[in-house]
């Protein structure tokens, strides 16, 4: 037994040290712009007491013993939980749409000024990809208009995609949207019609909200097309635990 602590507690002082490291990485290179980046500041005291009390029990009296076994129980729990919607997230992102779909919906993210940021970069590559391999399909391009940039999200997707040689035909503008709830709404109401197939376009993380947001107003097939992501992916994949936890889907 005493092994067996000694062990868990230890991995969870390493797991506290890399949430601090991975909490300063996103403070330098992504920023604050959501609340959640405070998850790993939070989990980094968490795991951390966690570790010393459980050191701290192989010395000391029963009690702290007790504390150890049940704070590592709890966060036993939500690393179990963790990892089986992480991994029906990858499940998701993994899945590949069939060919000549009658639209894609292109899920808006954070423009900066006038550039699309990192994570509206991947899906603009992603729609990219897919409309050039398939001239038929048409895209709408969602996404409002922030009062602190110059261009809607939509009108960045469409701008972009433009730019790489997609006709300007096969685009259309959603620029009223302020949630993934309303890119679908207002995209529909920008095209007259409900396709009778979309592909939707976004990162990994996201797609299995935007499905379940989606499948509750649209009878059509729904498919789905994961944009490449980078290391803020684990930040991103406990955003969306946190908000399925929490009922905010």
């Amino acid at each position: 037994m005493k092994k067996l602590i000694k062990f868990t507690s230890v991995t969870l002082i390493v797991a506290a040290l890399f949430c601090l490291l991975y909490f300063i990485y996103l403070a330098v290179f992504k920023g604050f712009d959501d609340i959640i980046v405070f998850f790993w500041p939070i989990a980094f005291g968490v795991f951390g007491i966690s570790g010393g009390i459980g050191l701290l029990s192989l010395k000391k009296g029963k009690l702290l013993k007790a504390l150890a076994l049940a704070l590592v129980s709890v966060i036993l729990g939500f690393v179990i939980s963790f990892s089986a919607f992480a991994i029906n997230l990858s499940v998701i992102a993994s899945e590949v749409p069939p060919q000549n779909a009658e639209c894609v919906i292109v899920l808006g993210a954070a423009v900066h000024g006038n550039v699309p940021s990192r994570a509206l970069r991947q899906r603009i590559d992603a729609a990219y990809s897919y409309l050039a391999e398939n001239p038929d399909t048409i895209a709408v391009c969602t996404g409002g208009l922030d009062p602190c940039d110059e261009i809607s999200e939509g009108g960045c997707i469409a701008r972009e995609l433009e730019k790489m040689g997609i006709s300007k035909e096969r685009l259309f503008i959603e620029d009223k949207s302020e949630s993934t709830r309303e890119n679908f709404q207002f995209a529909f109401e920008v095209l007259g019609h409900e396709p009778q197939n979309v592909v939707i376009i976004s990162n990994g993380f996201h797609l299995r909200r935007a499905r379940l947001i989606l499948s509750e107003s649209y009878s059509g097939e729904i498919y789905t097309l994961a944009a490449k992501t980078d290391i803020f992916i684990i930040h991103y994949t406990v955003r969306e635990y946190i908000i399925r936890f929490l009922g905010m889907e």
